[in-house]
């Protein structure tokens, strides 16, 4: 991150406060080139732009199942002896960028 000049991303919504509703993974980037002082840019469209206020961060980040990740035929989605699954896989579909991050966006 400390040779990188910029960061530019798109976004799927901006939402009313500045915060932007991304792909998985763009959170942890915004996060870096913050860190890192690198300018975090969102190219986006005017008709992305959302009147909706974030009272919480999980509102706007929903979860996939784990199937796109994980392949069912391993058989590692049983259960137990006590009725607990094997495992646990978090697959999130978007993140939730806060406004304190970003750094310019551009509209077309």
């Amino acid at each position: 991150m400390p040779r990188i000049n910029v960061v530019l991303v798109g976004t799927s919504a901006v939402l009313a406060n500045g915060g932007l509703v991304v792909a998985s993974g763009v959170y942890n980037i915004a996060l870096l080139a913050h860190h890192f002082g690198v300018p975090f840019c969102v190219c986006t469209g005017l008709y992305k732009l959302s009147p909706h206020y974030p009272q919480t961060s999980e509102k706007f980040t929903f979860s996939l199942g784990p199937s796109t990740i994980l392949d069912y035929s391993h058989n590692i989605f049983s259960k137990t002896e006590d009725g607990n699954n094997l495992i646990e896989a978090l697959n999130p579909q978007n993140d939730y960028v806060p406004p304190e991050l970003i750094n310019l966006y551009i509209t077309i």
